[in-house]
């Protein structure tokens, strides 16, 4: 009965956090079109200045390749060390083109993905997380035909779910690479693609091309939560 309580309670914060998400994506959509941030664009200029010397510079750099393989050393590290990967999205797509950037940042994933699944498979999981997948509701989840792929899939779109955490388990549940790594790429994209935009458009935080990413980061997250929200409560019933 405890177990049912906090399963549902846990449930319902899910469902009110995606619902806010949906609700803010909704009024930063209102803000781009009617807002007048005027007084924060001014107050903006100093920094914005520095921002787009810093890309100008970067982007005269014969030694470009070097700056790549410095990014995609970051994202391997990423592996061991808690370096933000929105930050990570951002600078790539501050320095390079957006097409670029979009695949340097995927590659990138690939990588830190791969290596934290590979940990998995050879060193399996902790107790704390074995605890977690071991649960009725994930079990559960887990034994229906596309129950994983499903929960890897929502937990890729998701924001601020663990990276790494959900990499090793999939590796220690030695679920198929190939899908493995291909779900995960599906699920990221859009904080790729968003993400690796807001770097092309940091230097003007005000216009539609920055918000616009921002919006629909927390629309696909808040569906996202929503959709996991109502499988904690199918699986529970």
């Amino acid at each position: 009965m405890q177990r049912e309580t906090k399963s549902r309670a846990l449930g319902r914060f899910i469902n009110i956090t995606g619902v806010t998400m949906l609700c803010l994506s909704v009024l930063l959509l209102l803000l781009s079109q009617y807002g007048d941030f005027e007084l924060i664009r001014l107050q903006y200029v100093e920094l914005t200045d520095k921002l787009y010397e810093i890309q100008l510079a970067v982007a005269s750099l014969d030694a470009k390749w070097m700056i790549l393989i410095i990014i995609e050393l970051l994202f391997m590290l990423k592996s061991v060390l808690p370096i933000p990967l929105s930050f990570m999205f951002v600078i790539t797509g501050m320095v390079f083109p957006y097409a670029e950037a979009v695949i340097i940042n995927a590659v990138g994933m690939a990588l830190l993905m791969s290596i934290r699944y590979m940990w998995g498979v050879k060193f399996d999981i902790g107790k704390l997380d074995k605890k977690l997948v071991s649960s009725a509701i994930i079990r559960k989840t887990f034994e229906t035909k596309y129950g994983k792929g499903l929960i890897l899939l929502l937990t890729r779109l998701i924001p601020w779910t663990p990276t790494n955490k959900i990499s090793r388990i999939y590796g220690a549940e030695q679920y198929p690479f190939d899908r493995y790594l291909l779900i995960s790429l599906i699920g990221y994209s859009p904080k790729i693609l968003s993400y690796s935009k807001i770097g092309r458009s940091i230097y003007n935080p005000i216009s539609y091309e920055f918000l616009a990413p921002v919006i629909v980061l927390f629309a696909i997250g808040g569906v996202s939560l929503l959709i996991f929200g109502a499988i904690f409560f199918r699986v529970d019933s």
